[in-house]
């Protein structure tokens, strides 16, 4: 699946969890979601659905070192 492909996909997805590194007051929100299966959905909960969406391949978050999503989807997950 190509990226624009992957990103519109990612939009429709109804199961987003609030990454526990966010502030409980709202400040600084961040939304995952990993229902499209080879790629990971990053947005602002603050907008939740009007949100833009960064899709993100698991494969190139590990080749460019992009650390902060792969920790944020594993404490997420938990």
């Amino acid at each position: 699946m190509d990226h624009k492909i992957a990103q519109t996909a990612l939009r429709n997805c109804t199961q987003w969890r609030k990454s526990s590194y966010s502030f409980p007051d709202g400040q600084e929100c961040v939304e995952m979601t990993t229902e499209v299966v080879g790629w990971i959905g990053v947005r602002d909960s603050k907008l939740g659905p009007a949100s833009p969406v960064l899709a993100v391949s698991p494969c190139r978050v590990a080749g460019h070192g992009l650390e902060f999503v792969t920790t944020a989807c594993r404490r997420v997950r938990q």
